[in-house]
């Protein structure tokens, strides 16, 4: 049947309509879709990187707690002694830099010693800007972290202290402290990678000490002033560390093959009003 001239344009508006309505849905649900998808694999990558550096810290760390344990049982080892122990300890896979000991808080033995003669003799309570750690390690008996720090041989670490106490004659007394630099730079390059593979870029802050380099830990501080980033936080001793994620080439905005979409319904409403 032939169609009147006003009902052919009744039809053909209809069908446009209904071509750029369906249009746009079908768009819609691929790009939330396609967005979900990009949520989740962004939000895989930060809790893997996360769990992966959290475990990287807990370990090395351990290593620490680890000496300042031995001490607190033989506090008359001698140098020889602490030599060995601290082989055995980094013999183990970590990224210790050093391991050092400070009974009364004079720093006397440390591991390995070539390298690290002009450290030995320092008496943290004359170094005041790490003092107020000593003392957290030693109020809370936990460990303590500092850093990512610019290092004098190049790098960045984290400095891991824990204080030591020992038992006298059946009384508690504070031995000294034990400290480690852990070398951020090794964490960091694997963080890089892990990043890498999952396509996304990642930062890291310090929520609680903004005032060290502006709470930097790692990566680029602007992704933070992403509203749509990525969100977890990293368990520290004494500390809170943040970290979000964003996509390297950005959020999803669009919906793929957009333009193909968009070929695909003018074709299918040119065909149909051709058909009338």
């Amino acid at each position: 049947m032939k169609l009147h001239k006003w009902q052919f344009a009744i039809y053909t508006v209809l069908i446009i309509i209904f071509s750029f309505v369906s249009n746009t849905l079908y768009k819609n649900y691929i790009l939330e879709k396609q967005k979900t998808i990009q949520l989740s694999h962004v939000q895989d990558g930060l809790a893997y990187i996360r769990s992966d550096v959290e475990s990287d810290l807990a370990s090395n760390l351990l290593l620490i707690r680890s000496v300042a344990s031995y001490i607190s049982v033989h506090p008359d080892f001698t140098s020889e002694e602490f030599q060995k122990l601290a082989k055995v300890v980094t013999s183990k896979p970590n990224s210790l830099i050093n391991i050092a000991a400070a009974p009364d808080f004079v720093l006397t033995y440390v591991y390995p010693e070539e390298g690290n003669e002009k450290i030995k003799g320092i008496d943290y309570r004359k170094l005041t800007a790490q003092w107020p750690k000593v003392e957290l390690a030693i109020k809370t008996r936990d460990m303590v972290i500092a850093g990512p720090l610019n290092l004098i041989q190049g790098g960045r670490g984290i400095i891991g202290r824990d204080a030591v106490y020992i038992d006298v004659d059946g009384e508690e007394k504070l031995w000294g402290l034990v400290s480690s630099v852990i070398n951020f730079d090794a964490i960091a390059v694997k963080l890089a990678k892990t990043a890498g593979d999952y396509g996304i870029k990642i930062a890291i802050h310090n929520i609680e000490n903004v005032e060290q380099n502006g709470g930097i830990v790692y990566g680029d501080m602007r992704l933070f002033e992403d509203r749509r980033a990525v969100k977890a936080e990293i368990a520290i001793p004494n500390g809170k560390w943040q970290m979000v994620a964003v996509p390297v080439n950005g959020w999803i905005t669009k919906a793929p093959d957009y333009l193909k979409i968009n070929l695909l319904f003018i074709a299918f409403t040119l065909v149909t009003i051709f058909l009338l």
